[in-house]
This record gives C-alpha cells, sequence and structure tokens, in this order.
C-alpha cells in the first residue's frame, strides 16, 4: 500500500482543523474566565483613569486654592498695614485675620492629607492591576502548554505512537 503524501497532508490538515474547532469545554471555559479576566482588567484601567483624573483635577483644585490662599494672605498683610496705623482696632483685626489663616492653613493640610490618601489608593490600585496581569500571564502560559500537549497527544494518536516524518 502507498501512501500519497499529499492526500495525507490534506487529511491530516483537514483533520487538525476540526480538532481546533470542536475544542473541550475546559478550554472553552478557560477562553471564557480569561475574557472575563480581561474585561476585569479593563474595567480596573478604566478606574485606574478616572482615579488619575480625580488626582490631577484635585491637584488643580489645590493649586487655585493655593493661589486664593497667598492671595488672601497678600489681602491680609495690605490689612495688616492699614490697622497698624488705626491704633484703635488693632487688636481685634490682628486675631480675626490670623484666625483666618489658622483655618486657610488647616484647610490647605486637610487637601493635603486627601491627595495623599488618593495617592495611596492608587498605589494600591496599581499594584492589584499588576498581580492581576501576572496572574493572566500565568493563567495564559498553563493554556498554551494545555494545548501543546493535547496536539502532541492527539498526534501521536492519528499517526501511531510515533510521529512520522513527512518529506
Amino acid at each position: 500500500m502507498q501512501l500519497d503524501i499529499q492526500e495525507l497532508e490534506e487529511v491530516s490538515k483537514t483533520l487538525y482543523v476540526r480538532a481546533l474547532k470542536l475544542l473541550p469545554r475546559d478550554i472553552k471555559a478557560g477562553f471564557a474566565e480569561l475574557q472575563a479576566r480581561e474585561t476585569e482588567l479593563l474595567e480596573l484601567q478604566a478606574a485606574l483613569d478616572a482615579h488619575k483624573q480625580d488626582v490631577s483635577v484635585l491637584e488643580r483644585e489645590a493649586a487655585e486654592r493655593q493661589m486664593a490662599v497667598e492671595m488672601r494672605e497678600q489681602k491680609l498683610a495690605e490689612a495688616e498695614a492699614q490697622l497698624a496705623s488705626s491704633n484703635d482696632d488693632n487688636g481685634r483685626l490682628e486675631e480675626e485675620l490670623r484666625a483666618k489663616v489658622t483655618r486657610l492653613q488647616s484647610e490647605i493640610e486637610s487637601r493635603q492629607e486627601r491627595q495623599e490618601e488618593l495617592a495611596r489608593e492608587l498605589e494600591q490600585r496599581e499594584q492589584w492591576i499588576a498581580q492581576h496581569e501576572e496572574d493572566l500571564a500565568t493563567y495564559a502560559d498553563e493554556l498554551k502548554d494545555t494545548f501543546a500537549e493535547r496536539d502532541a497527544e492527539w498526534w501521536a494518536k492519528q499517526l501511531g505512537s510515533q510521529p512520522v516524518a513527512l518529506g
């Protein structure tokens, strides 16, 4: 019996394509889980981008407020000069100005603490995303290995215990 190499190649191609189309349930489930993880990663990336935008908005607001504070401090300095010239109201107005400065400083500190908190939260989320990226990469490698093993087993079954070299 003579084997037609071309016909053997065509039959092998056909069987290989069919095998790829008829994937086992666990492989299909693996693909579905991989898709779900990728979707989750995209959602997390969107959330991370939103947090980055929030941080930049907060930073802009903090800069604007800092400018406002500086302008207020400048006005306070001018007011202090005017108060110094009028001895009657000097003590009372000076205490009011100090209270305003203290309040503004506490507001700045509060906002700075919020920025630091957001930065920590952003870092934690970035670490979480990095961990999930590693998990996905590991899972993809496991799937590749599984496919390679199944492919080798299939060819061994199709061609006998030892693959026949073509050509």
